[in-house]
Parts: C-alpha cells; sequence; structure tokens
C-alpha cells in the first residue's frame, strides 16, 4: 500500500489531506479528468451507484438506535467522508440517480447531520427525500425521515404547519411499526411544537399522555417525561411543583445517555432543566439559585457543542439575567445568541436575541435605541409561530416606549401582552404585565386611578395563589408607590412591609433597590415630625 501511495505521489495524481492526517485525495484536475474518462466509458451511473451503496454502508449505524452510541463516539471518523455523503445524496436525488437508494441513505444520516448540528442540511435532505417516497411509502425509512424533517422545521423554520405534519405522522408510523425509540422522539417533538407555540395547556397534556406510555420504562424515560411535565407546569405558574419536576429530573437522569439523547430528543436534558428552572427560581424570589443555574444552563450547553441546546440555554440566561439587572451578563448573552443563532440558520432564536439587545439597550438608559431591536426581534419570533418569550418582550418593548414618554403606544403593547398570555395560558408573567400596565396608565391618568388599582389588586391576588413571591413583591412595590402618590403614608408602607422583609437582604435587582428607596421615604413621611396626616 505504502509504495502504491508513493507512486500516485510522485504521478502528481494523490496529495495529503490538508485536514486530515493520513488521509489523501485527488487533485482537482485529476477528478475533473477521471470523471470525464468515466462518462465517455459509459461507467459513471455504475460508479456513482457504487459510491452511494458503500456510503450507505458507512453511515448505517446513525439509522441502528443500538449502534447510535457507537456512532457518535466515531464522529471524527465519519466528519472527512461529509463530502462523500453529500455527493452520493446529489446522485441519488438528480436525474440519473436512484432515489430509492437517496432515501434509505437521507433516513441513515439524519442522525449524523443533527450530531454534527447541521439542522438546515438534515431538513433539505429529509424534504427530498420525503418527496420522493415511491415504494418506501409507510416504511421505517419514512417514519425517520418524517420524524427529522419535523424536527428541523421547527428548529429552523419555526412552528409552521409542515413540522407539525411531519412529527404527527412520524408518531402514526411509529406507533403502526411498534418503534418505542420514535414514539419517544415524536411525541417530545410535537409536546416541543405546542409549547414553543404557546399552546400550553395541550403541550401539559401531551407531556403527561408521554409520562404515562412510559411510565413503566427504564430511568431515562421517567426522566424526560419529569422534564417536559416541569416546563410545560413553569409556564403555568406552578412553580414549586415544576421547581421539583426539574430538578429530579436533572438528578436521576443518566448522564452516560446524554450524547444520544442530544440527538434522539433533539435538546440537551440536563442543559435545558436547568434553563427552564430559572423561571421557577425567579418567581419564587430564590435569585442567587436562578442565577447559578442559569449559568449552569450555558455551561451544561455548551459542554454538548450542540447548536440548538446552547441556543435555548442562552435564552433562558439573557430572561434572567434581565430581570435581575445584571446587564453586563445580559449583553455578551444577547450578542452570543445573535451570532450563534444567525450562524445556524435558527431564525427563532435569533429574534430572540435581538430582544435581549433591545432589553439591555433600554435598561441601560437608552430606551430610543432600544425599539428598533426589540420590535424586529418581536416581528421575527411572531413571524416563526416562536411565542414562548414573545409576551416577556412585549413587557420589555412597552417599558422602553414609556421611557421615552410614547405613552399611547407603550399601552398598546402592554394590551397586547395582556391578550397573548391571557389567551395561551402563559400564567406565570401575566401578574407582571398587569403590575407595568397599571404603572403605564399611571402614568398617562395620573388623577384617575381605579383602573391602575384594579389591576395592581389582582397582581398581588395572582402572583400570591401562584407561589409567586417575586411578583407579589414587585406589585406591592408599585401599589405602595400609587398608595403614596395619593397620600395615603401608612398603608403604602404596611404594604410594603409585608413583602420587603421577605426580600430586602437577598440578591438585589432594579425592584429590591427600588423597594429601598421606596421604604427610606416612608419612614421618613412616617415621623411625627412630618406632620402628615397619616389617616389619608
Amino acid at each position: 500500500m505504502t509504495e502504491t501511495l508513493a507512486n500516485l505521489v510522485d504521478k502528481s495524481l494523490i496529495i495529503p489531506d490538508r485536514l486530515v492526517t493520513g488521509r489523501w485525495r485527488l487533485l482537482e484536475t485529476t477528478r475533473a479528468y477521471a470523471a470525464e474518462k468515466l462518462l465517455e466509458s459509459g461507467e459513471a451511473e455504475q460508479v456513482a451507484r457504487r459510491h452511494a451503496e458503500f456510503f450507505l454502508e458507512v453511515f448505517s449505524a446513525f439509522g441502528v438506535e443500538s449502534r447510535l452510541q457507537a456512532a457518535i463516539d466515531g464522529l471524527p471518523l465519519y466528519r472527512p467522508e461529509i463530502d462523500n455523503l453529500r455527493g452520493a445524496l446529489t446522485w441519488a436525488f438528480g436525474e440519473t440517480g436512484d432515489s430509492a437508494i437517496g432515501i434509505r441513505l437521507a433516513a441513515a444520516s439524519c442522525d449524523f447531520w443533527i450530531a454534527e448540528s447541521l439542522i438546515a442540511e438534515c431538513r433539505d435532505w429529509s424534504g427530498r427525500a420525503l418527496a420522493q417516497l415511491g415504494d418506501a411509502l409507510g416504511s421505517r425509512d419514512e417514519m425517520v425521515l418524517q420524524c427529522a424533517y419535523g424536527r428541523t422545521l421547527l428548529y429552523t423554520q419555526g412552528m409552521v404547519e409542515g413540522s407539525l405534519l411531519a412529527l404527527t405522522k412520524g408518531l402514526s408510523l411509529s406507533e403502526e411499526l411498534d418503534e418505542p425509540d420514535f414514539q419517544q422522539r415524536a411525541s417530545m417533538d410535537i409536546w416541543l411544537f405546542k409549547s414553543r407555540s404557546a399552546q400550553l395547556v395541550e403541550a401539559l397534556e401531551a407531556a403527561r399522555r408521554l409520562e404515562e406510555m412510559t411510565r413503566d420504562r427504564e430511568i431515562q424515560f421517567r426522566a424526560a417525561a419529569d422534564w417536559i411535565v416541569g416546563i410545560s407546569l413553569t409556564y403555568l405558574a406552578a412553580h414549586r411543583e415544576a421547581a421539583e419536576r426539574l430538578q429530579r429530573a436533572s438528578e436521576t437522569y443518566p448522564v452516560e445517555r446524554r450524547e444520544k439523547d442530544l440527538i434522539r430528543l433533539g435538546s440537551d436534558l440536563r442543559a435545558s432543566s436547568a434553563g427552564h428552572l430559572t423561571v421557577n427560581l425567579v418567581s419564587l424570589g430564590e435569585h442567587e439559585g436562578a442565577a447559578q443555574s442559569a449559568m449552569r444552563a450555558v455551561a451544561e450547553a455548551r459542554e454538548t457543542r450542540h447548536a440548538t441546546a446552547l441556543c435555548i440555554a442562552l435564552v433562558w440566561a439573557g430572561f434572567t439575567f434581565i430581570t435581575l439587572g445584571k446587564l453586563g451578563p445580559s449583553e455578551q448573552i444577547g450578542e452570543e445568541l445573535v451570532e450563534h443563532a444567525y450562524k445556524h440558520g435558527m431564525q427563532p432564536f435569533h429574534a430572540a436575541g435581538l430582544c435581549i439587545r433591545g432589553s439591555v439597550l433600554a435598561k441601560r438608559g437608552e430606551p430610543a435605541a432600544a425599539i428598533a431591536p426589540l420590535r424586529t426581534g418581536l416581528a421575527g419570533m411572531q413571524e416563526a409561530s416562536y411565542l414562548l418569550f414573545y409576551p416577556f418582550f412585549l413587557v420589555e418593548l412597552a417599558q422602553a416606549l414609556a421611557a421615552n414618554d410614547r405613552l399611547d403606544e407603550a399601552l398598546i403593547e402592554i394590551d397586547r401582552a395582556l391578550t397573548v398570555a391571557t389567551n395561551i395560558d402563559y400564567r406565570w408573567l401575566i401578574p407582571e404585565i398587569k403590575r407595568n400596565k397599571a404603572e403605564i396608565i399611571g402614568k398617562i391618568f395620573s388623577e384617575n386611578t381605579p383602573e391602575a388599582e384594579k389591576l395592581l389588586s389582582e397582581a398581588l391576588s395572582q402572583s400570591k395563589s401562584q407561589g409567586g413571591a417575586y411578583w407579589e413583591y414587585c406589585a406591592s412595590i408599585s401599589y405602595a408607590e400609587l398608595l403614596l402618590s395619593h397620600g395615603k403614608v401608612a398603608p403604602a408602607r404596611t404594604l410594603l412591609m409585608s413583602q420587603h422583609d421577605r426580600f430586602g437582604n437577598g440578591v438585589e435587582t432594579p425592584m429590591t433597590q427600588r423597594a429601598e428607596g421606596l421604604m427610606l421615604v416612608l419612614n421618613k413621611l412616617m415621623e411625627p415630625k412630618s406632620g402628615l396626616d397619616r389617616q389619608h
């Protein structure tokens, strides 16, 4: 073999591959000459077919669940063959190719593309294969392709109808063919579709169905069920149970399955659990734990080197640090998300990154500059039907408009946030939306506040019933300020004192700073020498 290689090198027919040690390649001129001679001899199609069949065998390990982990472990051996894979697929789906081989090869290689974070390429090849199914209709290959196409559409284009149709077809085929692996894959992605399109009650129902389906299965199935039930409960404001579910999922999940399940389920359980846990910890007032969980989510996601897992973790970290007023980390996270999502063609996450950018600008005292990225990001989310963060960033836009004295526009946006959150049952954020609406109304109609008082009373009541201690605290601050503006010093102080003792010595946030300032004013006004009538 060594002598043969040396002979070919001496004749300038092959050269060493600069990227892969021990690998050789044809010179481009030699490749073009050889292709021309194959065409002249009539052997081009035969060689192309043998080439495609060979790489079908090479990549077949990615299409078998029991061999998937070994294939993942051997990814460095497969990467150099990516252009051979592309070439084989291109021939198979071309005019002179064989679509039957192409369908088998596209199905076998789906998990390879996902493992390499080439999500758009997986979408394109699975879509081409599904368009030429022929005799493969109803086969295992169709099941694999439908599941891959549905998932990759979801990640690259958002919650489009074609994604749900493909996933539903994939789930139906997995049940007909008795394929538990793909039953879980399709069920998880349908749940994800429902969650991201903010059909939150339906998402919880889908999560409960999967939990029942996997109740008697191995621990990793039960951990995955805890994970998605916990996420669904997060949005519906069952914060304590959601936190317990997410923590249990992370603690019981077998870490050795992580690489395989990242491909099978499209996300990383540990990073996703830590990311979603932040909402519950922020809501419960456990802010130090929330910040730690946000950073853990990003660290866990980076460890996977998986594009989607990192995007999800960055969005949740952005929400957390914006809420806690940590603008340095927020800015870094937002810019990384914009760049990372753009690089991997993930429109919904790119839109979220723009919203984080706008939120940081607003909170740094540049509300005018914040409006454009917030509007652009929100439009991108709406176009992709990625609504999970849509109400939160509508509130951020309303705040920026109000800070820019565009109060009528701010009221329109906060009303839209409340309508969307109510319609999709986005319960955890509704008290905070009502609080912000009350503040905007108070600025517009300073002499007429019954509606503002009603909204703040509702925000207090709802946040308390949900166990959202921090949102209850925020509502009490705004309500106390409103009472103070009408000379009701004692009631304002009593209301704020009932909440402030729980948060005054914790992690500092913009709202705790605001409360500290308000308490100083109220305490001073309550001194006997102030002379104020405290009965008002």
